[in-house]
């Protein structure tokens, strides 16, 4: 019996936990003797059961990857619900219905057919998690900025070409992503955004980063600015002391820009297809960095600071036109994999040997 049919029969016999049938398990969850979380992902749903309505203890409903094009009017569990997951339905619009769940704390509405986020979000005061990934959204409405528990606000892959400033009044934000939209440019507002630990502006248009982004204080996470027109980085960056993830791949950097190499927290670094021609000695300097990935660039050399580097596991210098390798690459101490795929080097290079012998995979 399908999810769907098989909880409508459970619930219309009164809905007792010892006689959960086994196409429920999982999906179901059971409190105090009332239906707490439901779990109908993947049901081929194209409206609500009828006796999802009537649950009014239900805190978590996953309707995630069904067919719905809407939600009924009314339904008992408004009052306490919490999460609602609507990913990957019909949805040309949120559904009235969720103005009404004055406590929920997650929606999530990815992949639906969303042209706009409706204005009474503020009317959602715990709201603390929204994403609206891979919609249509071309703007966002003013009084979004008046969520005041709003945490993690995810819009990527929508069609955003002007920075949203609803989102410099979330003071609160610890994730934001608008990676994979049409952003040519970001304001200096972003520096508002002092509690923010994950940022992602990837796969847009940016041709420049305003040095506000150095008061992101909080930012410890990751910084995706990957696949934008980039040609420097600003030196306000060197300020993201506690950053351990940057990604700028993508962008024709030509260099690297001095203020990555003041990220003294900095685990991984990925400047693959940047039209590096070098690399800094003074790349020395990020002592905790485990992966340096440089694939795609124009690197004829490497410094030998680069074989000094105590933590570095993952060293990728695929498609590179390099001539040879620093003498003391062979010598880091925590190297683990190093790709030399589609580089002809001039000469073999000494210790490579070395390097397999204790256990670093090479790969060439």
């Amino acid at each position: 019996m399908a999810p769907a049919a098989a909880l409508e029969a459970w619930l219309g016999a009164g809905a007792r936990p010892g006689d959960l049938p086994e196409a429920l398990a999982g999906r179901v969850e059971v409190g105090g003797g009332e239906v707490v979380a439901l779990r109908l992902r993947g049901s081929g749903l194209e409206e609500l059961p009828r006796g999802v309505r009537g649950l009014p203890a239900l805190r978590e409903l996953d309707l995630c990857d069904n067919a719905l094009s809407a939600l009924p009017a009314d339904a008992a569990w408004t009052g306490s619900l919490r999460v609602l997951r609507l990913d990957g339905n019909r949805l040309g619009r949120v559904p009235e219905l969720v103005a009404r769940c004055a406590g929920l704390v997650e929606l999530h509405v990815d992949r639906n057919g969303l042209e706009e986020l409706p204005a009474w979000l503020e009317r959602l005061p715990d709201l603390a998690v929204l994403h609206a990934y891979g919609n249509r959204l071309a703007s966002l409405p003013r009084s979004l900025g008046a969520c005041p528990a709003l945490r993690d606000l995810s819009l990527g892959r929508n069609a955003l070409a002007a920075w949203p400033a609803a989102v410099e009044s979330l003071g609160g934000l610890e994730a934001l992503n608008l990676g994979e939209n049409v952003l040519a440019s970001v304001p200096d507002g972003l520096g508002a955004l002092r509690r923010l630990r994950m940022l992602d502006l990837g796969h847009n248009r940016l041709e420049r980063l305003p040095d506000a982004v150095g008061e992101l204080a909080a930012l410890d996470r990751y910084l995706y600015l990957s696949h934008n027109r980039l040609r420097a980085l600003p030196g306000g960056l060197g300020r993201l002391r506690r950053l351990a993830y940057l990604n700028v791949s993508g962008n024709p950097l030509g260099s690297l820009p001095p203020a990555v190499l003041e990220l003294a927290a900095l685990r991984e670094l990925r400047a693959d297809g940047c039209e590096l021609r070098r690399l800094p000695a003074g790349v020395a300097a990020l002592r905790q960095l485990r992966g340096l990935h440089l694939r795609g660039n124009a690197l004829a050399a490497l410094p030998a600071a680069v074989g000094t580097l105590p933590a570095l596991e993952h060293l990728d210098l695929r498609a590179n036109p390099l001539l040879e390798l620093p003498a003391n690459l062979a010598r880091a101490p925590a190297l683990r994999r190093l790709d030399l795929r589609w580089v002809k080097l001039a000469r073999e290079p000494n210790g490579l040997d070395e390097l397999a012998a204790r256990g670093c995979a090479v790969l060439r």
